[in-house]
């Protein structure tokens, strides 16, 4: 794997609750799926901004602040 490829099996997760950011976590991990879960767009974009890569974003679409339609 080079430096440009995403982490095949490396999920981001994007919810402000918390029941459900865990519940996703212990769902993926079950499909041996590495989940990073944080609970803001904000928080998400930074990570990617940092050069964090991931296979796939789950994203929220109604959250307060930014949420995934923004």
């Amino acid at each position: 794997m080079t430096g440009e490829e995403a982490p095949a099996r490396r999920i981001l997760v994007i919810d402000d609750e918390p029941s459900v950011r865990s519940m996703l976590t212990r769902a993926l991990a079950v499909w041996q799926f590495e989940a990073v879960a944080v609970p803001t767009a904000e928080e998400g974009i930074a990570r990617l901004r940092a050069g964090e890569r991931f296979a796939c974003v789950l994203l929220d679409l109604t959250m307060p602040g930014m949420g995934g339609e923004a």
